[in-house]
């Protein structure tokens, strides 16, 4: 870390300028610079480290929420899976005229053995075929 003193300079960020630019220390918190002088448009503000001071300084995430949602939608799919696995269950042969209500096994002459897991109204529903989500013509049943 560099020693930091009054009325000496330093390359840091400058709101008005958008740019890392020399400027003037004229204020001290402790041993690090408060407001700072822009060598270039004279403007006076706080001190911002550079964006390059600030990556540095911040830890590493461990897991960002692009991997928390890909972690949530792949437990979602085991379950999925297990629900496509069961036996005792007859699927009903896919007719897009027919309702299917969540949960349902449904049979498609192309995509195989599926799973319906979601609607969009007024006459779509989600169906899982093992290892992807395909968007049908089919309606919402009532029980």
């Amino acid at each position: 870390m560099s020693e930091y003193k009054m009325l000496g300079e330093l390359v840091c960020y400058c709101h008005r300028c958008k740019l890392n630019l020399n400027h003037r220390i004229t204020l001290m918190d402790g041993n690090m610079p408060a407001r700072v002088l822009c060598l270039t448009c004279q403007a006076e503000h706080r001190y911002r480290k550079t964006p390059d001071q600030i990556k540095e300084a911040q830890p590493r995430k461990a897991a960002s929420n692009a991997d928390k949602s890909k972690a949530r939608q792949s437990r979602e799919e085991d379950v999925w899976r297990q629900k496509l696995d069961y036996k005792d269950v007859t699927p009903h042969i896919y007719n897009m005229n027919d309702g299917y209500m969540i949960d349902d096994r449904v049979l498609h002459p192309k995509f195989g053995l599926g799973l319906v897991i979601g609607f969009d109204f007024p006459d779509k529903v989600h169906i899982f075929f093992g290892d992807e989500v395909k968007i049908l013509k089919a309606k919402k049943r009532e029980s």
